[in-house]
């Protein structure tokens, strides 16, 4: 669509356009207000210079440039930056360790040195995630404990002051179920030797039969010939007149052979 004058609405030729000099000046002379005095920028100048003045505005709109989405004045991208973007490196203010604000919470959740709440509720109240199991069983006068010599048989539970008051009162009786179970260990220990020793006495019988077994794969041949009258007999009526040995190897890998043997010759 081709401009048009807005006085009259005759067409615009832009070929026949020129620039007024003497009212290009009068207008660049002109006193104006920053395009964003209604934000509270103070600043007045000429028109020729506002240009320059709203590039380097602090009340001009800009974004994020750690590219978290947020849009906000140019005067606020410091503050913006170092305490409201989610994209800001931050330091754990319990392990110290460098990581994004956005990722806070869900570090939180596995720090080993956040303050966790003591699930007994007792005087101490908060304790270092990294310190709540030696919390529980060393240091909390409300945690249930069992008695130290619960993997012996005591099957005694309670708070710290009642454990102590029970592994004093109670000497004897460890010491007895102490013995019951130095008894059981011997028993126990005297099993294992003999199952040791039947396992030796297999691995023994083991070994032998797989010496004997490779000195099958040696380079010698017994061949017991059985019935060796019965075969002669058979070999002169030429019935039989060669006999075969059992297969053999030459060595682990070697070939399979047979022995043959003429017991009458072989002509």
């Amino acid at each position: 669509v081709a401009p048009r004058c807005p006085l009259d609405q005759v067409a615009i030729d832009k070929d026949k356009v020129y620039v007024d000099k003497a009212f290009q000046k009068e207008t660049d002379n002109l006193g104006v207000k920053c395009s964003f005095s209604a934000r509270g920028c103070p600043w007045t100048g000429l028109l020729l210079e506002l240009m320059a003045h709203m590039e380097g505005c602090d009340r001009m709109m800009t974004t994020c440039p750690m590219r978290c989405g947020v849009e906000f004045e140019k005067r606020f991208l410091e503050k913006h930056r170092n305490d409201d973007c989610p994209k800001r490196e931050i330091h754990c203010q319990f392990c110290e360790i460098r990581l994004i604000a956005e990722n806070e919470a869900e570090h939180l959740e596995i720090c080993p040195k956040f303050l966790v709440p003591c699930p007994n509720k007792c005087k101490r109240r908060e304790v270092a995630r990294e310190r709540l199991t030696e919390h529980l069983e060393n240091e909390c006068m409300k945690q249930d404990l069992n008695c130290p010599f619960a993997s012996y048989g005591c099957q005694f539970t309670g708070k710290k002051k009642a454990m102590k008051e029970h592994v004093a009162a109670k000497q004897l009786n460890h010491m007895e179920i102490l013995c019951a179970a130095v008894k059981q260990g011997d028993k126990n220990r005297e099993n294992q030797d003999k199952a040791i020793q039947e396992m030796e006495k297999k691995m023994l019988g083991i070994e032998r039969r797989i010496n004997g077994l490779e000195n099958l794969y040696g380079p010698q041949l017994i061949w017991k010939i059985d019935n060796y009258e019965e075969k002669l007999a058979e070999a002169k009526s030429g019935k039989k007149s060669t006999i075969f040995s059992p297969p053999f190897l030459t060595n682990r890998h070697g070939y399979k052979l047979a022995m043959s043997a003429c017991l009458y010759g072989d002509g």
